[in-house]
């Protein structure tokens, strides 16, 4: 059975509790807006770029909730952290590139 809290969690609203995390919001998305416009400008109209597209919607929107879902509430009580599961069929042991520096005045990449 999932934990109650896990639930209330994951279906309240949790307004941002700082103007840091307001700000972080804007730059996730601000940095979803700038790549989904270069996945539109530089790969064909096809099914394959909505979904692309897509799915970075959706990184973006599970990035701003993992701030929301996770971080300490004004109350001071609010969203526990969860513990974070292995990922299945994933190398682990691999380096993972790091994403570059932000894009901020770029045209390209």
């Amino acid at each position: 059975m999932i934990d109650e809290q896990y639930l209330l969690t994951r279906f309240r609203h949790h307004p941002p509790i700082n103007q840091d995390q307001v700000n972080r919001y804007e730059a996730i998305r601000e940095r979803g807006l700038y790549f989904a416009q270069y996945i539109n400008e530089h790969v064909p109209d096809s099914r394959e770029k909505n979904l692309a597209i897509d799915c970075l919607r959706e990184s973006v929107m599970w990035a701003n909730a993992g701030i929301a879902c996770n971080e300490v509430g004004i109350s001071g009580t609010a969203t526990q952290a969860l513990p974070i599961l292995p990922l299945t069929g994933v190398d682990q042991s691999r380096e993972h590139p790091s994403f570059p520096e932000p894009f901020r005045g770029r045209n390209t990449m």
